[in-house]
This record gives C-alpha cells, structure tokens and sequence, in this order.
C-alpha cells in the first residue's frame, strides 16, 4: 500500500483570512499561525489521534501528487513529531518546508481509496469531503459515528488532480465530543476489490431529462453512458439499475432505447436506493463492497454511502473515465463476456420458480435437472479458475489470491479439478475449482451464482466418496457459509 503524501492540518469551515483575524470574535492564534479550531490535534500524514472540533472545525489535506510506502509514511510521522520545536519555530512557513520534503521523497502515483476507522465518546456525524482546487465538491460522504462503536469507512476516490482538498469537518458545523482517529489515509491500495456489478440511476445519468417531468419521448440516453455500459458488460461486468421511478415505465423505456437485454436484477421503486442495493446484492449472491453505484444527485449519493456500507460511490460526472479505474479492470477469461447472459438465465429461473412452482425451491430443484462434472484446469478453464480464486470470497475457504506463476505451482503441486454446472435453462459455466492432495483440500471456491442450489455438497460428497476430508481452511469474515459446509465432510 501507497499512501499519499501529505499531511492532515487543522483549518476553520468559515475562514477568510487574514480578515478574520481581526473580526472574528472566535479567532484564538495558535503556533502555526492560524486559528485554533480543533483541539488535541496534531498537524499528520497518518491522521491518527484523538481531537475534539471546534465550532467550524476541520481537517484538511491536499493532495500534492506523490505517495510513499506505508513504511516511509511511518518514518516521516516519527520526523514530523520530533522536529516539532522546528516547526514552532517556523510558524506558518513550516507548511511549505514540509510538503517539499515529502515530495522529493514520494512518487508520483494516484490514490484509489481514502480509508477512516474512527470512535466517537458520543454520537457525532461528520462530513468527508473532497473538493478540487476551486473548492467544488467533487465526494460528499457522511461519517455517521454511534457512541462508543467504531466505524470504518472506505471511500473510493476519483482521478484527482493535484492540490484537490480532502476534509473532514462536523455535519452541523457545531463542536464535538471527543473523536479518536484510528486511521485516515489517503492510499493506493494493492489489493484493489474489483467491481463485479455497475448500479445505474436512470434520470441525467443513464439517460438526459427525467422519465416522471419529461416523459419518454423528452428524454434520451447519454452517448458516455452507453459507452460505458457496453464496455462494461464487455469485460464481464454486469449491469443493473437501482433507480427512483415507476418500474413498468422505466422498464419499457430501456426497452425502446434498446439497453433492456443490458441489466440484470433491475431495482426500481420508490425504496430508498440502499435498500435497493442490498436487494441487488441478495439477489446476485454477492457482498456490497462488489457493487458500485453512480448517480447524479449527491443527496442520493450521500444516502447510499450512509447506508450501504461498502458499496463505491460515483458521480455521474465521471462515467466517461470511469472504465479507466483499476476497480473496473476486465475479468480475465473467456466465459466473461457472457457473465451478463448467465445472469439473466439466473433472472428465468427465479421466475420461474416463483409462477411455476409456486417459489417451492425443492419441486424446483428436482425438476430444474442440475448437475454438475469434473473438467481438467487447462487453457481457458484454468484462466477461468484463477479469477475464480482471486475474485470470490464467500465460497473460498482460503481467501489467498494468486499471481499466474503461483497457480501454476498450485496446478503442478495438486490434483486439480475445475467445476462445470448446468440446468435445463442454461450453462453456468466454470463455477467451482478444487485443488488437492490425496483427500487434503489445499483449495476451494466457487462462484455466488451457484450459492444455494447444493452444488458445494455435491461435489464435495462426490470427492470424498464416503471418506472424510482434511483442509487448508483460513477463516476470513466472510467465508463462513464455504468453511459450514466443508465442516459436513471432515
């Protein structure tokens, strides 16, 4: 991990410097010149500490274009506290000395992610902000902090340019309790979640006009979003709509603009758009922080941050660079491009299950004719079967992730299978991979499309072939439903 270099200092909501030096009745001069506005805070490049705001507190930092190492991050902070006395003596200009330094020390790279972890002695809201160098919100994240509980907070950045602002300050402007800051950074993060599915807003976003104000025919979709969508689904990242509207008018209007065939679990209503994000999640079998949702309004953008943890978050006005970020990069196998069919196949049979069978899911099962076989991991299957480890978490009993040169040792140290799935609707495809050593299973995944047809049970009973199982089980916070069922066979 990168982390930018910079460092967190405190400022007031309201400034207008230097006249408010002298009209400001709240004014208190501190070391660096400025006014005191949060108390117990000491200017950072990690942010941690425990501080109370002030009425029109903040912190504030800017992002000058370079990271450094988390290692060099720490060192930097050991300086920064130790040549305190300098700084005091400096005043005001120690600022310009200190980004300098860190500068020629960085490298030049880009932030993907700024990460918070935070206790409040009270109930507070803060306000993460990010702003360009005219001071134009460009992310609005409410940080809702309950008493005593700590909260984390990921918040997916855009492409920045340098000297954009990056600020926390209370909702009300009104002072705190105190607040303890366990991490703030501003990081490229290694280990980047990809996106699995794009939820769209419909109204200025997927389309111009409003469907309810100017009708069908008074709105039109936008090239950019187009583009993108079919980029997307290109890659193997699906599409669906989480969307305020009338859901037979919304519907029939993707259909006359031909993009219908494009989503997947469509979610549109009057619900609050989390709601329809956790909905989407449950019906993809996949976990929020997979989920990304852009819209142009920033008060919905503001209400799904606060309510669908993990969930990224993107202002419409990004859509046309959005396929540039490295969370939306291209799954890495052949059966990707047909991810979006697969989905919809997935689509007939919750239908179906529900007119034909009356949503009895054991009739259904009997008649729907699954099964599932053993194929060898080579060429495209094995392709297939390293994204599988690197990109699924619920059904993975490791978590571990793998670079090509290292599957390949797995594949030449193990016994390895990959898993292939079908119905009578359709092909799922490579949906489960096993690696082995005798009756030892040194890995197991399987993808969330599968989750909750039995499929795991089966192809482990039919492993096991009546013995019992060992297993290199590393239990990770979301694994649990994988590690129950392997429990079954050892």
């Amino acid at each position: 991990m990168m982390v930018a270099a910079t460092f967190w200092e405190e400022h007031c909501c309201e400034c207008g410097m230097p006249q408010c030096f002298s009209t400001c009745g709240m004014f208190e001069r501190g070391w660096h010149g400025r006014c005191v506005r949060v108390d117990g805070f000491c200017e950072s490049m990690i942010g941690e500490g425990r501080i109370r705001f002030r009425r029109w507190g903040k912190i504030e930092a800017v992002w000058h274009g370079t990271l450094v190492s988390t290692g060099m991050a720490r060192f930097l902070e050991r300086a920064n506290h130790s040549l305190s006395w300098l700084w005091h003596i400096l005043g005001p200009y120690h600022r310009a000395l200190r980004w300098r330094v860190v500068a020629a020390l960085g490298h030049v790279g880009v932030p993907s992610v700024w990460r918070i972890r935070a206790t409040a002695n009270s109930e507070e809201r803060l306000v993460a902000e990010v702003a360009d160098v005219e001071g134009r919100e460009i992310v609005h994240r409410a940080i809702d902090l309950p008493a005593g509980t700590e909260r984390k907070f990921e918040i997916s950045l855009p492409k920045m340019e340098t000297k954009t602002l990056l600020r926390i300050f209370p909702a009300d402007g009104e002072s705190t309790g105190e607040i303890a800051f366990h991490e703030n950074v501003i990081c490229s993060d290694v280990g980047v979640r990809h996106i699995k599915c794009l939820a769209w807003d419909l109204d200025d976003t997927l389309w111009s006009g409003t469907l309810v104000e100017d009708g069908v025919d008074g709105c039109a979709p936008k090239p950019e979003s187009v583009a993108l969508l079919k980029e997307l689904d290109g890659r193997g990242i699906v599409n669906s709509i989480v969307s305020r509207n009338d859901a037979d008018e919304a519907l029939a209007a993707l259909k006359r603009f031909g993009l219908d065939e494009f989503f997947v679990f469509p979610q549109i209503g009057w619900n609050p758009k989390s709601e329809g994000l956790r909905v989407l999640a449950r019906e993809m079998n996949i976990s929020l922080d997979a989920i990304a949702f852009v819209d142009d309004r920033v008060e919905q953008r503001a209400e799904v941050a606060a309510n669908a943890d993990g969930v990224r978050v993107y202002d419409a006005s990004e859509i046309p660079c959005l396929a540039e970020r490295e969370e939306f990069s291209p799954m890495s196998s052949s059966e990707s491009a047909s991810r979006r069919a697969k989905y919809r196949e997935e689509m007939r049979r919750r239908k179906d299950l529900e007119t034909s069978f009356g949503g009895d899911s054991e009739a259904f099962e009997a008649a729907s004719g699954l099964s599932f076989e053993f194929m060898p991991v080579d060429g495209d299957v094995a392709d297939r079967c390293l994204e599988l480890l690197n990109r699924t978490n619920q059904l993975n009993i490791s978590g571990r992730k793998y670079s090509r040169g290292e599957f390949s040792q797995l594949l030449q140290a193990c016994e390895a299978k990959a898993v292939r799935v079908k119905d009578r609707y359709g092909d799922y495809g490579t949906v489960g991979f096993l690696a082995a050593r005798g009756n030892h299973i040194v890995e197991l995944c399987f993808s969330c499309r599968i989750a909750h047809r039995g499929v795991e049970r089966r192809v482990l009973a039919s492993f096991a072939d009546g013995g019992k199982l060992t297993a290199d089980v590393v239990p990770t916070d979301r694994n649990a439903p994988i590690r129950d069922i392997l429990e079954e066979f050892l």
